[in-house]
């Protein structure tokens, strides 16, 4: 059986108003692309290797993913001053949005309950991708259980048949 934590295809991912690296809230409506958004979930853009790769390569893929009329995002709990840290040594040309009370990431079902509450990095998420349209549904999803496994976001998007 395929990992698949949190919400269902088919599901409305939970509202949300979080700030990007710059400090501005943004909403779905800012974020969206003609044919919706995608989600990407990290563990920290500061500390974890992997999802600094990942992250990497979606810039690298930034414009191809927008010329198919996606909007993209990427959300952890990092806080706004490490995003912005990370997004202007990257150039970042897409929001990453700071979740650093862990509000959306625990509504959307995604919090790793594997992270002990003892451990400073409880309430991180699970790392994987949604695409949404741009009513917020979510259309497609993947999740690696390994946290260390990170596809190519353009080939997930591709497999897809979204791009």
């Amino acid at each position: 059986m395929a990992f698949d934590p949190g919400l269902a295809v088919g599901e409305p991912a939970p509202v949300f108003g979080l700030p990007d690296h710059g400090g501005a809230v943004r909403q779905l409506a800012d974020l969206c692309g003609r044919h919706g958004l995608v989600v990407v979930f990290i563990r920290s853009a500061a500390w974890c290797p992997f999802c600094k790769m990942q992250l990497a390569q979606l810039v690298a893929d930034s414009d191809r993913i927008a010329l198919a009329g996606l909007g993209i995002a990427a959300v952890s709990k990092d806080s706004v001053d490490v995003f912005r840290t990370f997004a202007n040594a990257v150039c970042a040309p897409f929001p990453l949005l700071s979740d650093s009370e862990g509000r959306f990431i625990r509504e959307a079902g995604l919090r790793n309950e594997q992270i002990s509450i003892e451990r400073s990095i409880y309430g991180i998420p699970y790392t994987g991708l949604w695409v949404l349209d741009s009513s917020g549904i979510i259309r497609e999803k993947e999740f690696q259980e390994d946290y260390r496994y990170r596809p190519r976001i353009l080939e997930s998007l591709q497999k897809m048949g979204k791009i």
